[in-house]
């Protein structure tokens, strides 16, 4: 996983928001129950009207969000 982590680069953005719960929903619905999910940014997020249903969604899973 290290490895993985480490060859990841960034490429393009210049933007200022990003569709932050947009990737954590899509992250949150391809995981286990009980998963942990890692999220990084550098950016604020600009679909925050996703929050209820990302909010629900970990709690039904029961997935740990690492911001």
């Amino acid at each position: 996983m290290i490895e993985a982590l480490t060859a990841l680069e960034a490429i393009g953005g210049g933007t200022l928001e990003e569709l932050a719960f947009h990737g954590i929903l899509l992250a949150v619905e391809n995981v286990r129950v009980g998963s942990t999910c890692y999220f990084f940014t550098d950016a604020p997020a600009d679909d925050l009207d996703l929050y209820p249903v990302v909010s629900s969604l970990v709690v039904e899973k029961k997935v740990k969000v690492i911001l």
